[in-house]
């Protein structure tokens, strides 16, 4: 392990912010990661229309992954990245799906590929999920945490499923069930799979927790930040759910301060993942607009 040197690195991040050789250090490797992405968006074609998936996404997934983990390679950082965007994938993928049996049946395709069975030719996210799978499996940390990757994967499928369900069946969830759907938004399976790539191991039931708390702040800030833009009224938001915006904004301020004390918790055993995901969150909130002002 490496041992921290008595004076500041130019690399650290501060309160304050990075400083001016750090931010170009981060948004180096941020670029790299960016490129990869879209070159697996090429490679796995089919989910990845480019109307959608433009070059601003990407920009924004490795940014928010480089900005995180501000001293990690792009090496480091591939797994996450990876899994990012398969996430984005996934839920393009079940939004089209036609039948509630196809829908089971891709899920229980997807959970098979990522305990090693072979993905169907025919499907690009199979075969992507794939990649990841073998990519993780290579990984000294995968025996340890493979368990709890294969349950965020779990969890991220079937809530998908929970709002495909309620989309199809024509109405719209509640708040709470919206909120509790957080998982189909998959940030805590990516928080999973950097896990493995960084070697995070040990008991982490508090950590989990604690993403899964993340995961809902980072939902409620793009609902919010995706009202600039105009919503889509057939696009389930929490702004479109019965809560007016300063509600919603309260909400925020809720899942914010539970994830911060879930993290402060997780950070005595785990300080460089519960730092990654709270700068994760922080970055989310600023890019979307809704971090408090500074005072």
């Amino acid at each position: 392990m490496a041992v921290r040197a008595a004076q500041p690195s130019p690399f650290d991040v501060t309160a304050t912010g990075p400083g001016a050789e750090a931010a170009a250090r981060i948004c180096t490797v941020a670029g790299k990661l960016q490129r990869r992405m879209r070159g697996w968006a090429v490679e796995f074609p089919a989910p990845y229309d480019p109307r959608s998936f433009d070059p601003g996404l990407y920009s924004m997934l490795a940014l928010a992954a480089a900005f995180s983990d501000p001293h990690r390679t792009v090496d480091q950082l591939q797994p996450a990245g990876r899994m990012s965007l398969w996430v984005l994938g996934l839920g393009r993928r079940v939004a089209h799906l036609a039948s509630e049996p196809e829908l089971w049946r891709l899920i229980e395709h997807y959970e098979a590929v990522a305990d090693g069975a072979s993905p169907d030719p025919d499907d690009d996210l199979s075969r992507f999920l794939a990649v990841i799978h073998r990519e993780l499996a290579a990984l000294p940390a995968h025996p340890v945490l493979y368990d709890a990757w294969q349950e965020e994967l779990r969890r991220t499928l079937r809530a998908l499923a929970r709002s495909w369900t309620t989309a199809r069946a024509g109405r719209r969830p509640s708040f709470e069930e919206y909120l509790r759907d957080a998982d189909g938004f998959g940030l805590a399976l990516t928080f999973a799979a950097h896990r493995i790539a960084t070697g995070d191991s040990g008991p982490a039931e508090d950590l989990a927790d604690a993403a899964r708390a993340v995961q809902r702040a980072v939902r409620l800030s793009a609902d919010l930040g995706a009202a600039g833009r105009g919503l889509d009224p057939g696009e389930p938001n929490a702004l479109t759910l019965g809560l007016p915006r300063p509600a919603v904004e309260l909400r925020l301020a809720e899942a914010t301060g539970q994830a911060r004390t879930l993290l402060a918790a997780a950070r005595a055993r785990h300080r460089e993942q519960a730092d990654y995901m709270e700068r994760h969150m922080d970055f989310y909130a600023g890019f979307f607009g809704t971090a408090p002002p500074r005072r």
